[in-house]
């Protein structure tokens, strides 16, 4: 329905003529022309072709990621035969409860001459805010370039993305909760069997020359499975990790669930040791050397060691995973109860309003409908509430759970009775039933939360004790460990007194026994404990036992070494438990203020980072206290708890501009700035636990007021120079489908046709050229 081409008439002038007749087809065509200014009178006849203008085409395929709805990867092909206008991604949101639509148009990047080509967008959909119950239906559209009539349009299937109700969502993740509760259990079994393999293995090797087949295929098999274990350890870390996120974008929790969910994510990341990995490659290395099984055994109990706290950290994780989901449970029975109560209520009343009108068989119908509803809803409270006592009893530490059972059951006796007198027509009956029901489901619910915060209280108080009782112990182990330390320095091998040093020792490691013990079982239940105190447990432990075999071997000065370490371990593990106890305290201090959230976000003042500023000043005070207490002549119980609370104020330090190392610009940081300042830090904190207080100590300490008061200048500065260079803003990598990365390889060959073919061809010749590369890349 288009014209074509224009037939061709008598010539009016030279080299022109005039235009007759309109074709609307396309086709062939044969056009006589009559010339009346040549001596020859024949007609003159020409052939000619018209082709109609096509449609555009095209063809769309797509990647989403479908665990966080962040983003999806566009790619696919245009074609036209003459070029293109425009090439846009057009979007629709639409939410299934509210009925809100929203809608718009991103353009995409094209080449106006080329006739075929690829295109490819990374979409980032996180900018849309997609909730809950939200419908995402989105399509490519491309334009021709017919300046004539009009561009002409075509576009691809519609794709349709879908969120998943609140509900749906729930399951989803109970779902993904209990694949990650499974995952943890097999990982623990597969690194407690690792465990015993790489134990069984080094005591073959004691005292052996040479490695036999079997030995060595035992090796291979250990690195091979531990391998296999750091792999779905990661995979699993990484699970939990989306759950994490999906939860908290589409089923928001408190503050107090969310620190925990972040705690808990940190334990999971720090068990991925690169020290295990190294020490993993080092094995590797001895058995391709055929190395002597004196090294292999040393390596496998550095292994076995390694092994040992992954599965106390394991068995940590999976308590406090529990613990977690536990409290979940909980508070969404309570929302559900609380929930049911208010439609339960409004049922009542809609009853007791009603109850002398007279109801068609149809509305009684509905009355009872809506009833029955209710009766289900509190079918799944009450399935929740078994499995929630269920997963109390398979914790460790179970939580103090009032029964409910009497309650349940009465509510069930209302709503049933409620559903009959609605089935007999006595709204009268139904409607104190419904009435009856509704209060003793608000019962129900205030007894639940009368009964979680009770736990959380009493568990807390219980918590801190524990800890507070453990940190005393501890203190008291590293005084009497420094004793037996400084008398081992001045004591002869001769002398009785050094057997009674060595029994004193044992009751020592003895004495730490019992606080690891207790410091296990308070890790799994505590959150603000970090991994850090397993490790330094595991070295505690060693270094006692070494020292007591030091003893033993009348080696006085390697068992005082061995001394000293163990003690700088305990003094770690002080320090690290002070901080957690303090964190502790201030969260049921914040929690006694609004009983409903037992644990608040820090406030920013109070978050601990300080400005550079008040870095300076802070270290100049601590300095200042240093050199007091040196000159104070304090010792004994007295000093060491000077000293304790001097290198918690120089740690502190240390975080602060850890944090402020964060926020400055890449360009200032090095190896000879903030890391050797924090270096620097280090040493002197190990010198305060240690007792170390040497004109070294203090000069230390004075380089560092130095080097942060530059650090200050340095910062003033960087802040009122005007030409201030920009950081370039950092993407993050995203790996492309193999399915689609074929779109980008076909991008960069048509770039590079558009360097092979010559602006001037004319369009004919364009088009065969990329006739030409298409059937070379098909």
């Amino acid at each position: 329905g288009e014209p074509a081409v224009e037939e061709m008439g008598n010539k009016k002038e030279a080299g022109m003529f005039q235009v007759s007749k309109t074709i609307y087809k396309s086709g062939p065509y044969t056009v006589n022309l009559k010339n009346e200014f040549s001596t020859n009178k024949e007609n003159i006849s020409f052939y000619i072709d018209v082709v109609q203008d096509q449609y555009p085409k095209i063809l769309l395929e797509q990647q989403t990621d479908s665990s966080l709805n962040k983003y999806i990867i566009l790619a696919g092909s245009i074609s036209d035969d003459y070029g293109f206008s425009k090439l846009a991604l057009s979007y629709d949101v639409v939410n299934k409860k509210t009925k809100k639509t929203r809608k718009n148009s991103i353009k995409l990047p094209f080449r106006i001459q080329q006739p075929a080509q690829n295109f490819f967008f990374d979409w980032n959909i996180d900018t849309l805010s997609l909730e809950a119950d939200d419908e995402l239906s989105y399509k490519v559209e491309v334009w021709d370039n017919d300046g004539v009539n009009g561009p002409k349009k075509s576009q691809s299937a519609i794709q349709i993305l879908k969120i998943a109700s609140v509900e749906e969502m729930k399951k989803e993740l109970e779902s993904a909760s209990k694949k990650a509760e499974s995952g943890l259990q097999e990982n623990m079994q597969k690194a407690d069997e690792l465990t015993k393999e790489v134990k069984s293995l080094k005591d073959k090797l004691k005292g052996k020359k040479q490695l036999n087949w079997q030995e060595k295929k035992q090796l291979e098999d250990i690195l091979k499975k531990e391998e296999e274990l750091q792999k779905n350890l990661q995979e699993l870390q990484k699970k939990m990790e989306e759950n994490n996120q999906k939860e908290d974008k589409y089923v928001p929790q408190n503050e107090e669930t969310k620190q925990k969910m972040e705690a808990l994510q940190k334990l999971m990341e720090e068990m991925l040791d690169p020290e295990t990995k190294k020490l993993m490659e080092e094995l590797q290395k001895l058995l391709q050397e055929k190395s002597n099984p004196e090294q292999i055994q040393k390596a496998l109990e550095k292994l076995e060691k390694k092994q040992d706290n992954l599965n106390q950290e394991l068995d940590r994780a999976l308590e406090l995973f529990k613990q977690l989901k536990f409290e979940q449970k909980l508070n969404e029975a309570i929302e559900k109860l609380d929930l049911l109560t208010e439609k339960q209520e409004k049922i009542a009343k809609e009853t007791e309003d009603n109850k002398d009108k007279k109801d068609s068989p149809e509305q009684k119908a509905e009355q009872k409908d809506k009833q029955d509803q209710l009766n289900k809803m509190f079918e799944e409270v009450k399935d929740d509430l078994n499995r929630l006592e269920e997963l109390n009893k398979s914790m460790d530490n179970p939580n103090e759970l009032d029964d409910t059972k009497e309650d349940q059951q009465e509510i069930d006796k209302d709503q049933e009775k409620a559903s009959e007198e609605l089935n007999k027509g006595d709204k009268k009956q139904a409607g104190k039933a419904q009435k009856s029901s509704a209060s003793k489901m608000k019962k129900l619910g205030k007894k639940m939360k009368d009964n979680k915060m009770a736990m959380d209280s009493e568990q807390e108080e219980e918590n801190i004790k524990d800890l507070r009782n453990i940190l005393e112990n501890l203190l008291f182990l590293s005084f009497d460990q420094e004793d037996v330390m400084q008398e081992l320095k001045r004591v002869n091998q001769l002398d009785p007194r050094y057997i009674a040093l060595g029994q004193q020792q044992l009751k020592l490691k003895d004495d730490a026994v019992i606080i690891k013990d207790s410091l296990k079982a308070l890790a799994k239940r505590v959150f603000q404990i970090q991994s850090f105190v397993t490790k330094e447990l595991s070295l505690m432990d060693q270094y006692m036992e070494e020292s007591v075999d030091a003893i033993k071997q009348r080696r006085p000065d390697l068992a005082s070494g061995k001394g000293q370490m163990a003690m700088t371990s305990m003094n770690n593990l002080a320090l690290l438990l002070n901080d957690a106890l303090k964190q502790m305290q201030e969260q049921m201090k914040e929690g006694m203020g609004n009983p409903s959230q037992s644990c608040k976000k820090p406030k920013p003042g109070k978050s601990g980072k300080s400005k550079p500023q008040g870095l300076s000043q802070m270290q100049s005070e601590l300095n200042k206290k240093i050199d007091a207490l040196k000159k104070s002549g304090k010792g004994g119980k007295e000093l060491s708890e000077e000293l304790a609370k001097l290198a918690q104020e120089q740690e502190a330090i240390r975080k602060a501009l850890k944090e402020m190392e964060k926020s400055m610009e890449k360009g200032e940081k090095g190896s000879g700035g903030m890391d050797d300042l924090k270096n620097q830090m280090e040493k002197t904190e190990k010198d305060l636990v240690n007792k170390r207080l040497n004109p070294e100590t203090l000069m230390r300490n004075q380089q560092i007021l130095t080097r942060l008061l530059e650090s200050e200048k340095a910062m003033r500065e960087r802040e009122t120079d005007e030409q201030r260079k920009a950081e370039t803003a950092k993407t993050n990598e995203r790996t492309i489908p193999p399915s689609l990365e074929k779109y980008l390889k076909l991008k960069e060959k048509q770039t590079e046709l558009l360097r092979t073919v010559s602006p001037s061809f004319t369009l004919f010749y364009k088009q065969e050229a990329t006739k030409y590369f298409q059937n070379i890349q098909q």
